[in-house]
C-alpha cells in the first residue's frame, strides 16, 4: 500500500470513528435524557472525588429531584460554560441581579423559586460556594443539565488535551500539528517498509 493510500485510509477511519462517537453520544443522550451525556472533567476543583481527565456520565434530572450532596452538571451563565460541582444547599427564594467575578451581570429571578448552591470538593481551590465566590449565581432549575451517575477514571484526557490545545493555539494550528504528526508517522512507516523490502 502506498503512502497516499495509507493517508486516505487513515482519514476515512478517523471520520468513521468521529461519526460513530457522535451516534453513540446522541443515543446515550436520548436514553439518559441529557443534552451532554458524557463529559470530561477539565479541572481539579472536585479533587479528590473527581480528577482532571476523568470522564463522567450524566443523567438528566428534574430540579425538584435534586438533593443536597448530589454532583450535578450546570450551565454557568457567568462564564458560559458547563460546570461539574456538588450541591451544598437548596432554597426557595427570589434572586436579584447577580454580578459575576468576571463583571457580567446575570438578571435575577423576581419570583420565589428553587435555587441551588454549589461548590467544588477541593477545599484548597474552592473554599467557598460558587455563589459566595461569585463564580456563578444561585442556580435556577433551568440551568441544571443533569446528575453525575458514573465516573470513568482517566478516559477524558484526550478531550482535556484537545480542549486546552484549542484554547491555547487555535483550531488551525492544532489541525496542522495533527496532520504533520500523522504524516510523519506514515512517512516513517513507509520508509521502514521499503527498507524491509530492500533486504529481501
Amino acid at each position: 500500500m502506498s503512502l497516499t493510500e495509507e493517508i486516505k485510509e487513515t482519514i476515512i477511519y478517523i471520520i468513521m470513528g468521529l461519526a460513530l462517537a457522535s451516534i453513540i453520544n446522541l443515543g446515550l443522550g436520548f436514553a439518559l435524557g441529557a443534552e451532554k451525556p458524557v463529559m470530561a472533567v477539565v479541572s481539579n476543583s472536585m479533587y479528590d472525588t473527581l480528577y482532571k481527565g476523568d470522564l463522567v456520565v450524566v443523567k438528566g434530572i428534574k430540579p425538584e429531584e435534586v438533593k443536597v450532596r448530589d454532583i450535578i452538571v450546570y450551565h454557568n451563565p457567568c462564564r458560559d460554560i458547563d460546570v461539574v460541582h456538588r450541591v451544598v444547599n437548596i432554597k426557595v427564594e427570589s434572586t436579584g441581579n447577580f454580578r459575576c467575578s468576571t463583571g457580567r451581570i446575570v438578571p435575577g429571578n423576581n419570583k420565589p423559586d428553587l435555587t441551588f448552591y454549589t461548590k467544588g470538593d477541593n477545599e484548597r481551590t474552592n473554599p467557598y460556594t460558587d455563589q459566595k465566590s461569585r463564580i456563578a449565581p444561585p442556580l435556577r432549575g433551568e440551568w441544571i443539565k443533569g446528575q453525575v451517575i458514573l465516573v470513568i477514571p482517566k478516559l477524558g484526557w484526550f478531550k482535556v488535551i484537545l480542549t486546552e490545545s484549542l484554547s491555547s493555539y487555535g483550531i488551525f494550528n492544532v489541525a496542522l500539528a495533527v496532520i504533520v504528526i500523522v504524516g510523519l508517522i506514515m512517512f516513517i512507516g513507509e520508509m521502514r517498509r521499503k527498507r524491509r523490502k530492500g533486504k529481501t
